[in-house]
């Protein structure tokens, strides 16, 4: 019986360093014991294609005459976990406006945390000691499956005790979250690829639109509401402001991106433009502040803390959709579904009722 013959791949995959996106070639191949063995040959700019295949050849001579040198196997998951959480949260202290986007691969304590339960997800299944290299597409699969079909304790207390099984958008949301983790350890060298490269991560289009919020609703609400929360409210539906944008505007600010340029960020009254960094990337723009709004903004301004920065202070992360609900029921008014995109898409569809040019109004929502 012949023996059985180890296959060596290059791969190339890019990382991100400091100066930008640099592609390497790696060498991988799977062990007698199941490991997978990784070996970076360096930099793509340093090698021809025929070269780095040549390199290979010699690679899958070594392994199978038994003269390459095993590697220890890698991190387990359970020392990735930690290690994840350690190196990927950001340092306290650092300014809202580079929180925008880190070109570390940082990111906040409650981003970590929601990346965290994914790992949690996957230790469950695999177990702590297991390696983190050893989980190939097929391994994934299998975690999917045991995801999605509750077999996973947490998944299954926190949905399938209520009767509820998990939706396909959620699943999607939790393979995304997989995808971004891994495509961080191969940066980190950890890993040569990504088990969920191929798992669909994009969400399914809602059938049902954004409910519209008229003007007059929006009005009766912001009778029984306080200033800061007409100011939270005017943001959304008369500038179209994403609810964490309008959240965390400042009256008068700078924010710095990615190639530390600094922009200024916040209220123009002179001009009466809003000027907003986008909270999903470092891309910047400028809104009108329309006759409505600049009163509402000018009231909360009058009844601002003393010292505060952001335009809605008084406002926190926590509870704005109980919270505002219960101003809607104050002013007899249903609450409507999905609270404050709704908003901000009725917005965007007077800006389109009023004849303004589908290229400005999609520039001043902040649509890529």
């Amino acid at each position: 019986m012949m023996e059985r013959r180890v296959s060596v791949y290059l791969v190339r995959r890019k990382r991100r360093l400091k100066g930008g996106a640099v592609a390497y070639y790696y060498l991988r191949w799977c062990a007698v014991d199941g490991r997978e063995q990784m070996k970076s040959l360096g930099q793509c700019s340093d090698f021809t294609k025929a070269q780095a295949k040549a390199a290979r050849a010699e690679m899958e001579e070594e392994v199978n005459a038994g003269r390459a040198p095993a590697r220890g196997g890698g991190i387990t998951l359970g020392e990735f976990r930690e290690k994840y959480k350690r190196d990927r949260l950001r340092p306290d202290g650092e300014s809202r406006a580079r929180r925008t986007n880190d070109k570390y691969g940082r990111i906040d304590f409650k981003t970590v945390r929601l990346h965290d339960m994914i790992l949690r997800l996957l230790v469950e299944h695999f177990g702590e000691s297991f390696r983190l290299a050893r989980i190939d597409y097929t391994a994934a699969v299998k975690w999917y499956d045991a995801m999605s079909s509750g077999e996973l304790v947490e998944v299954r207390t926190a949905t399938w005790a209520n009767g509820r099984k998990l939706k396909e958008n959620t699943i999607r949301s939790k393979i995304r979250t997989a995808k971004t983790i891994f495509n961080w350890a191969i940066d980190a060298d950890l890993v040569a690829v990504s088990p969920f490269a191929k798992f669909p991560g994009a969400g399914l289009r809602r059938k049902r639109p954004n409910p519209e919020v008229s003007l007059e609703t929006f009005r009766a609400v912001c009778v029984e509401a306080p200033a800061h929360w007409r100011a939270m409210l005017g943001l959304c539906r008369l500038a179209g402001l994403r609810r964490g944008e309008a959240l965390s505007l400042p009256w008068s600010a700078t924010a710095i991106d990615r190639d530390d340029e600094e922009w200024p960020v916040g209220v123009d009254w002179d001009r009466k433009r809003l000027s907003v960094v986008i909270g999903k990337g470092d891309r910047y723009r400028e809104v009108p502040i329309c006759g409505e709004l600049m009163t509402i903004l000018l009231e909360a301004f009058d009844q601002a803390p003393e010292g505060a920065e952001r335009i809605v202070a008084p406002i926190t992360e926590n509870n704005l959709e109980r919270d505002l609900t219960k101003i809607c029921e104050a002013a007899g008014v249903k609450p409507w579904r999905k609270l404050y995109q709704s908003l901000r898409s009725s917005c965007e569809n007077d800006w389109k009722m009023r004849g303004i040019a589908e290229a400005t109004y999609c520039k001043w929502v902040g649509h890529s």
